[in-house]
């Protein structure tokens, strides 16, 4: 005769009790087929109306009569990461088959720190407050719509906290510190409130260790202090009480309401000064974009040398963000960094202050504010004279002096860097700085050597300068010039014979073989009298030395479509796309006025495989220990 096994009269009987627990208006759906959930619970009103809210449960069932045991719960990791990805609450339901009892818990209130993942995942443990009774229900409904709330995309209401304290916070009775938390947010009682319950889904649990503030029954935010705070910062106060809400508040996701909490009171938190908190602060009015109050608080916390690391978290925060920043704020950025950098050097922390300093000058760039970038560089070197040690350092000179247009000295700038760190993209950068500089041989000589077929889509622009290099020795005839400022008209009179333009165009080329309108009006001229490819070589050689003359580019990629030149058309336009985006795409179905939608689309697929480039920014932390933090800020 078959033998039913124990695990599914388990089940059976796991069912049966939550069936029974949960109340009979509610609607209990099993769900066998779903990864891991057991059922879904849709919930009515005391007058049987619909709610719209619903919750998941996950159902285990145990035979272990040692309390201690039953009420672990071991979840693997793929299961963590499926139950943190739904969007209704997940309800872990533990029935203890030798006392026909269940214990319920929310995964959500699931807390790493306290319950942290093993190698393969992590047990969960419910306590004895876990067990089911004639309340839960109560507390369930509760906690879903907390749970709504605080996953809908505005706050609905103020959010009501209760505060339980393990006796007094530093040495302030409870009751006075509900008073000050009172006092102090009577202008935010739009958001939040102290008026909870001490079951209410959002709490504040105070000890002289720890403030933890849990919002919908989810882990929030938790700060540590010592025992014995910094005898120069004092202990924590209301004031860092009312951050930890603002923080876990953004942790929820509403970064606007957490910045207008968290804004009036950061100059007086005193745990602000734990980088890691100025961190979460930072990311915080960053994402509410309220980037002008990080700013100031990180001016001040630079004022002290106590909170002096946490002032440049904040500030590498904000520089993260940089292409975000409104130009005002960026004036004020470079405007607090430099003041960092001088409040940095009075201390004596010259390699503090040269790490600002640099930062200050990448940002400068970014803003295309080149003579003040590299005076920002060169101050950075002469605080901290390792500097010149660093092949990066001089790499990045090297750039700023060759937007400045001046590439000699950007041609000396990469040299130095390549002698200290050889690099194939500084290779690059080199001949690219040679070739400005009027090397016109050397350059295209190295540009040979570094590019390698079949050339890849990062080296389209080194490769149709390579090729422009040859087109220039054969025009000019000058393999080297000391390149000057050709003086002829910008605009040609009418009925000009094409012969006097391109004579006059030659002669600039002889001061200036890198003249772009020059090369643009010789295109036009030989254009005219029926040398295209001529054309097309003037052209482009006008496009690469003014990466913006997208007329120039649009002449280019024109010819290679009309004379089925197709190398040319993907090198060009990948190139035109990575130096202007999406302008060169309306250059271009400029020309094709009856069927503009069908061209791009077309172009869209030549240039599926290239992304438009946008200036990356590297930057450089330098803590009181003496180690150095690189991080590189991808595009935002």
């Amino acid at each position: 005769m078959p033998r039913r096994p124990r695990q599914h009269q388990l089940e059976t009987e796991s069912q049966a009790a939550i069936r029974a627990a949960v109340p009979s208006r509610w609607v209990y759906r099993d769900l066998t087929e779903d990864y891991g959930i057991d059922a879904e619970v849709e919930i009515f009103d005391e007058e049987d109306r619909g709610t719209g809210e619903k919750f998941l449960v996950q159902l285990k069932a145990t035979d272990e009569r040692d309390l201690g045991k039953a009420l672990k719960v071991w979840l693997p990791h793929a299961k963590l990461r499926y139950f943190k990805s739904l969007q209704q609450p997940v309800l872990l339901v533990r029935f203890h088959a030798p006392t026909k009892r269940l214990y319920a818990r929310w995964f959500h209130s699931w807390d790493p720190y306290y319950e942290p993942r093993g190698r393969s995942g992590a047990s969960l443990h419910f306590r004895e407050e876990d067990l089911w009774d004639e309340l839960t229900p109560t507390s369930v409904e509760r906690d879903v719509r907390a749970f709504r709330d605080i996953r809908s995309p505005r706050i609905p209401g103020p959010i009501s906290f209760s505060l339980q304290c393990d006796g007094d916070f530093h040495g302030i009775p409870p009751f006075e510190v509900e008073l000050r938390l009172k006092e102090a947010c009577h202008d935010l009682r739009h958001i939040i409130r102290f008026d909870g319950d001490s079951t209410a889904p959002y709490r504040i649990h105070l000890s002289d260790e720890l403030i933890e503030v849990i919002v919908a029954k989810s882990h929030g935010c938790s700060l540590h202090s010592e025992p014995q705070p910094d005898a120069e910062l004092g202990p924590p106060t209301h004031h860092d009480i009312i951050l930890a809400i603002a923080l876990a508040i953004n942790q929820a996701g509403h970064a606007v309401e957490a910045a207008q909490i968290m804004g009036p009171f950061l100059h007086q938190s005193r745990m602000i000064a734990q980088p890691e908190v100025a961190m979460m602060a930072a990311q915080c009015l960053a994402n509410a974009n309220q980037m002008h109050l990080a700013l100031e608080v990180a001016a001040l916390l630079f004022e002290d040398d106590t909170s002096a690391d946490s002032a440049q978290v904040l500030l590498v925060l904000l520089l993260a963000r940089h292409s975000q920043m409104p130009a005002t704020v960026q004036d004020l950025c470079v405007r607090v960094l430099g003041k960092c950098s001088e409040k940095a050097e009075s201390r004596g922390d010259k390699s503090g202050a040269a790490a600002l300093d640099y930062n200050r000058g990448n940002l400068l760039r970014s803003m295309s504010r080149f003579r003040e970038a590299l005076s920002a560089y060169r101050r950075a070197a002469q605080l901290d004279p390792e500097y010149q040690k660093r092949g990066y350092y001089w790499q990045e000179l090297g750039g700023i002096l060759f937007m400045g247009q001046r590439y000699r000295a950007a041609v000396t700038a990469y040299a130095r860097a390549l002698t200290l760190k050889e690099h194939r993209l500084t290779k690059l950068l080199h001949t690219d700085a040679l070739m400005f500089a009027g090397e016109y041989k050397k350059a295209e000589e190295e540009f040979a050597q570094l590019l390698e077929a079949p050339i890849d889509t990062d080296d389209f622009e080194w490769e149709l300068k390579r090729t422009t290099l040859n087109w220039i020795r054969q025009q000019v005839g000058i393999d080297s010039q000391r390149r000057g400022r050709p003086t002829y008209p910008t605009e040609f009179p009418k009925g000009l014979q094409a012969s006097d333009v391109v004579e006059s165009c030659r002669a600039a080329l002889m001061i200036d073989a890198l003249d772009g309108l020059a090369w643009f009006n010789l295109g036009a001229s030989f254009q005219q009298s029926g040398n295209q490819h001529e054309a097309a070589m003037s052209f482009l050689t006008a496009a690469l030395v003014c990466p913006r003359d997208l007329e120039a580019w649009g002449n280019v990629v024109a010819y290679g479509i009309n004379e089925d030149h197709l190398v040319l058309v993907c090198l060009a336009a990948c190139t035109a796309y990575k130096l202007n985006g999406e302008d060169f795409l309306r250059e271009l179905a400029k020309r094709v006025p009856d069927s503009q939608g069908e061209f791009v689309s077309l172009m869209n697929e030549v240039l599926a495989q290239v992304k438009k480039t946008e200036e990356s920014m590297t930057l450089r932390t330098h803590d009181v220990s003496g180690k150095w933090t690189e991080i590189n800020i991808p595009p935002a």
